[in-house]
């Protein structure tokens, strides 16, 4: 299996934080500095856009809407709760 490149990687990354739309230049400076990443054969503009790239994604996490988690416990415990509310109701 072949390595995902550090492009393909910032662009799943974005697409889970859902920020494009609170953030879009922010996103696209990620994407060209990933893109730049994978290109580059120069280890000090690599090292630039690297360091450029990591604090550009922590800001985006930092803005990024907090998503709900549902586990398999929270799906038991909302059920519990909708069966305890129907059988108070009966």
């Amino acid at each position: 299996m072949e390595p995902l490149s550090v492009y393909d990687a910032t662009a799943a990354e974005l697409d889970l934080l859902a920020v494009e739309s609170v953030s879009p230049g922010q996103c696209a400076s990620a994407l060209a500095l990933a893109r730049a990443i994978d290109s580059t054969g120069n280890a000090t503009a690599l090292s630039n856009a690297a360091r450029e790239l990591r604090m550009i994604m922590e800001t985006l996490r930092a803005v990024a809407p907090v998503r709900a988690h549902n586990d398999r416990l929270d799906e038991l415990n909302q059920r519990r709760a909708e069966r305890r509310k129907r059988d108070q109701s009966a």
